[in-house]
Parts: structure tokens; sequence; C-alpha cells
């Protein structure tokens, strides 16, 4: 028995899988500068599925139909079929479809403000190809201002000489150059004396959390870590456990023998301090 109508259960479906960009958002390495581009990409594809009712409509019914869901339209209110040209189909796309659609657009618009906000500041680590003096000068004034206790007003000198020697330096094309890639050209050419307020200015960039994807995973992995089994789990081992959750990609890179090994001589010297302690009281 089909308690909803099987096009509007259907509809979401066949809509929400498009939006790849979703995808990129909830990555863990992405920065605030890709996740202002994933976000400018959501958002038209946002745009692109408010403006395609029609194909997505029809799309939801070849499903249904495919999936020998009963025959059953969207409920028409007595609201509705009080206006004469509005059917229950036109109805659901004006009050339903278009909100939902809308209100998705709007709060991604408000995280695309908020981050480029954040990102103004740290513009000139993938822009400074293409900014004027003037606007690098006021980039960096600003940043400096911002982070007194890290970054000294040596800062604009180096992004003057970064401006003129980067390609030289570096080996790459300014245009494409990022604060990952600015951060580890960095090290790689043993630049830091040089470039140390820029060093300290990408960190900062790259430690900026741009989603809270990541924390929402943390608390979703102590939820499974510590069970009705493991009640009586004490904090440190909690923590512990949690950790290499987290961080599985690093805990599977570790070499289990060196663990093994250093595990089995702290066992081992704490046996022979317990033999040595008995034999002197005996």
């Amino acid at each position: 028995m089909i308690l909803l109508p099987s096009i509007q259960i259907i509809l979401p479906l066949v809509s929400m899988p498009e939006i790849t960009a979703n995808l990129f958002i909830q990555r863990k390495d992405c920065s605030v500068d890709t996740q202002l581009n994933n976000l400018m990409q959501l958002k038209e594809e946002m745009a692109n599925v408010r403006n395609d009712w029609e194909g997505y409509y029809s799309k939801a019914k070849v499903a249904a139909s495919s999936m020998d869901l009963k025959e059953k339209d969207f409920p028409a209110s007595r609201r509705d079929c009080a206006a004469e040209c509005t059917s229950p189909a036109e109805a659901f796309k004006r009050n339903v479809f278009y909100v939902a659609v809308d209100a998705h657009i709007v709060g991604v618009q408000k995280c695309i403000t908020k981050l480029d906000e954040c990102a103004e500041k740290f513009r000139f680590l993938w822009k400074f190809d293409e900014m004027s003096n003037a606007e690098l000068l006021a980039c960096t004034e600003a940043l400096q201002k911002s982070y007194p206790n890290d970054i000294s007003e040596d800062i604009m000198n180096e992004v003057a000489f970064l401006k003129q020697g980067f390609q030289a330096n570096f080996n790459c094309d300014p245009k494409r150059a990022t604060p990952q890639i600015l951060m580890h050209g960095i090290i790689d050419s043993n630049l830091r004396n040089i470039f140390s307020n820029i060093f300290v200015a990408a960190r900062i960039f790259l430690a900026i959390p741009p989603t809270v994807a990541t924390e929402e995973r943390g608390f979703s992995t102590l939820k499974f870590i510590k069970n009705t089994v493991r009640s009586t789990m004490s904090q440190d081992r909690l923590n512990s456990l949690g950790m290499l959750s987290i961080n599985a990609d690093v805990a599977k890179a570790l070499s289990f023998d060196d663990l093994i090994d250093k595990f089995a001589s702290q066992k081992v010297r704490k046996q022979g301090r317990s033999q040595d302690f008995s034999k002197g009281g005996g």
C-alpha cells in the first residue's frame, strides 16, 4: 500500500543525484578557496534544477512507473481547486518544489557570502598575479592587522617579491597558483626564511575549516565507538580510539611491527623491575 503520492516520493530522488557539487563540498581536504568554487557550482546546479521542472517531473513519472508504483497524482487542496487554472501538479511546483529549491539556493548564497568575507584578506595567496599593487597593499595590511602576533609588516615586501619571481622560483604558472602549491613550494624550495610571513599566512588559511562535515564525522565516529557494550569506557581510551578512527588513513600507514616491538620492550622492562623488587623484598 502506497501511503504517499508516488510522484512526490520519486521527484527528489531523480533530481538530487545530478547535483554533483554536493559531494565535493564534503571533502576533508577542501580549503576555503576551493569551497567557494564548489558552492558557486552548487548554486548554478540548483538553479538548473529549478528551471527544469518539466524534465524532472517527467523523469519522476518514468521512475514511478518502472517501480510499479500506483498511479496517483498530487492531492488537490480546496484552496488550489478554487483557482480554475491551477492543477495539482502546478500547485505542487509552486508551493513545494520552488519553495524548497529557492530556500536551498538562498542558504548556499549565505555560505558563499560568509566564506568570501573570510577569504578576502587571504586572496593574495592565489590572486597575487591578477591584483594591482594597491590591492595587494590593502589586502596584506588588513591581514597583518588581523594577525599582528603572527604576521609582521614585512609581508608587504614579501608579496611584492613573490609577484615578480614566482614563476622562476616555484616553476609554476602564477594563474594556476593555489595556497597549497604556494606553501609546498616554499617548503620544497627551502624559502621559508624569505617568505616567512607568506608561509604563516598560507598555514593559517589552510587551517580554516570551510565546513563542519569533518566535525560531524567525528561525533558520528564517537557514537559508533562508545555504544551500549562499551558504556564503561574511560575518557582517555575513547579519545584515543576516536583519533585512530578519524585519522584511519594515517593509522593504516603505521608499521605495526615497530609498535609491537616497542610495546613488548616496555612489558619486558616492567616485568624485570617487578622481579628485582620481589628479590629485594625476599
